[in-house]
């Protein structure tokens, strides 16, 4: 897969490879402190192992990514993506997530990632890419600005997270022309 040097921080260079079952308890510290500590994601109750292993391999069978980020053989980000909605019509959109451990964040891994997912949604016949976003986030609005992502809605009022109110916006990648 990809690389991305990590020469200013001296430390090495990061891999980007499919994830294993040995790589999810690192992933899911990752996940953990966001949910702890962040709007990135809305989500306000940390998860157990046994979820991420029996996502990874449903993710496995049905032939969708899950990729980790690996640094010397520390896990430093991850991304994958799934159905954007459950009915049948929406087989040609994904929804994706993407988390980066704290102390590797702005530093070229997340566009590593996402960069590796969106040519995994490409080769897989997605048509559209959705990523839902906190709008107070705005540097992963930056991040997938960069990459051809457009604001196409924002729902405010629509979470609630640290007693704060949160808006999600809606970003859109289309990869493939409908029809």
């Amino acid at each position: 897969m990809s690389t991305v040097a990590r020469d200013s921080t001296g430390r090495g260079a990061v891999n980007l490879r499919p994830a294993t079952e040995e790589d999810l308890a690192q992933a899911l510290e990752i996940y953990n402190d966001v949910v702890r500590t962040s709007t990135a994601t809305f989500e306000e109750t940390p998860r157990e192992l046994t979820e991420f292993i029996i996502a990874l391999r449903e993710k496995r069978s049905a032939g969708i990514p899950w990729l980790v980020a690996d640094c010397g053989g520390v896990i430093v980000g991850y991304g994958t993506y799934g159905p954007f909605r459950k009915a049948s019509g929406y087989r040609v959109t994904v929804e994706h997530s993407l988390h980066i451990r704290s102390d590797f964040r702005g530093c070229g891994v997340g566009s590593l990632v996402l960069r590796e997912l969106i040519a995994e949604a490409r080769s897989n016949h997605v048509q559209s890419m959705i990523a839902a976003l906190d709008s107070s986030n705005a540097a992963s609005v930056r991040l997938h600005q960069r990459f051809g992502f457009t604001k196409v809605g924002e729902i405010p009022n629509v979470a609630e997270k640290f007693s704060r109110s949160l808006n999600l916006v809606l970003m859109q990648l289309l990869l493939k022309t409908p029809g």
